[in-house]
């Protein structure tokens, strides 16, 4: 099981730990190709808490190389 901080998901989508909600959001729509119409807020926040597992662990992986 992992954890990660709000300010840790947002650093790693918008380079700023202090994004507010909408710029999560348009950076989110501008890395991963979303599903046509509204999603709730509990399923961009899925999508983006994913997203940084993503590349933590890819970052992780090369970091030991």
């Amino acid at each position: 099981m992992f954890e990660y901080k709000p300010s840790q998901v947002k650093v790693i989508l918008t380079g700023y730990g202090n994004a507010d909600k909408s710029q999560i959001s348009r950076m989110l729509s501008a890395q991963v190709k979303m599903p046509e119409g509204r999603l709730d807020e509990h399923a961009r926040d899925a999508i983006a808490i994913a997203l940084c597992h993503s590349r933590s662990r890819r970052f992780a992986r090369a970091a030991i190389r």
